[in-house]
């Protein structure tokens, strides 16, 4: 015999079942669509979600295979994201923290801000020593070129006393659209799709829409 354990499933399986709304997915896309706002209650828990159409795929393509054994169709309940953290130079690093238009739009891609964490809040400036001790995975310059973000990107990889720090160690560090990250607006939705592109090595996000 096979057995999936199929994880927290979501969606609807055909036009004629009931939906089921005891599923965080299902409950949320519902209060979003009837109550115009969703309400998380910690806001760090984690679900092996999945789709009732990968489920039903991965059966049928196994049917009449003669494997047997228990298999997980859904990820561990597990964080595979990567800490991140938005940097800038003006006279001394600065990081954007909790409470921040940047940490919003972190989560907002699914990753981590690694400056809240380590209880940086709003938008604050930061020692060498504390921006090597937090080891982001992941550094985006939020600094335009126009205002040095360049220069700053050189410095930073060439920098021979922060070569231990992942995101350098592994050229994980980018260059954003400043316009995006900055200021509290409407803009900052783009800003959310460049990091999710990046954070999951995405060409395009299919059906994301675009304006001017």
């Amino acid at each position: 015999a096979i057995i999936f354990r199929l994880g927290t499933l979501h969606g609807i399986s055909d036009q004629f079942s009931r939906i089921r709304f005891d599923l965080v997915v299902n409950t949320l896309v519902m209060r979003a669509i009837f109550h115009k706002k969703v309400v998380v209650y910690g806001g760090r828990q984690y679900r092996p979600l999945l789709h009732v159409r990968d489920v039903a795929k991965t059966i049928t393509e196994v049917i009449n295979i003669n494997n047997t054994g228990i298999y997980n169709l859904a990820a561990e309940n597990i964080d595979n994201t990567k800490n991140v953290m938005t940097l800038s130079w003006w006279d001394a690093y600065w990081t954007a923290g909790s409470g921040s238009t940047e940490d919003a739009i972190i989560q907002l891609a699914g990753g981590e801000n690694v400056s809240a964490l380590n209880g940086v809040e709003s938008n604050n400036t930061i020692e060498k020593e504390l921006l090597i001790s937090m080891n982001p995975e992941m550094i985006l310059i939020t600094q335009s070129v126009a205002w040095g973000g360049q220069d700053f990107y050189d410095e930073l990889m060439s920098d021979e006393s922060l070569s231990s720090i992942e995101a350098i160690k592994n050229n994980e560090v980018y260059m954003v659209n400043s316009n995006w990250w900055s200021t509290l607006s409407y803009w900052n939705i783009k800003g959310s799709e460049e990091l999710s592109k990046i954070l999951w090595d995405l060409d395009e996000i299919q059906d994301f829409g675009d304006f001017e």
